[in-house]
């Protein structure tokens, strides 16, 4: 199952993933990927959903990758961490 979210100080209405809570209550594999200079979603929220999550989790940052470039400093980390 892929999920996703963005996390705001405040609730939207349409907000259907809400992954922080949910993986608050259930243990499954989890690998983040997020760049320091995304402007689309913010790191912090890729920070709230890794400290909620239960599971066996990984979280890999990549300096200066933003929301358009981030597979450009990705590289070969991606397909390996999905293989594991």
């Amino acid at each position: 199952m892929l999920l996703r979210q963005a996390i705001f100080p405040f609730e939207l209405p349409f907000d259907r993933f809400k992954n922080a809570e949910l993986l608050g209550t259930k243990k499954v594999k989890l690998v983040l990927f997020h760049g320091t200079a995304d402007r689309i979603v913010p790191f912090r929220n890729s920070e709230e959903i890794y400290q909620r999550s239960i599971g066996d989790k990984t979280f890999k940052v990549y300096r200066g990758a933003g929301h358009k470039d981030i597979f450009k400093y990705i590289k070969k980390d991606f397909w390996q961490e999905l293989a594991k």
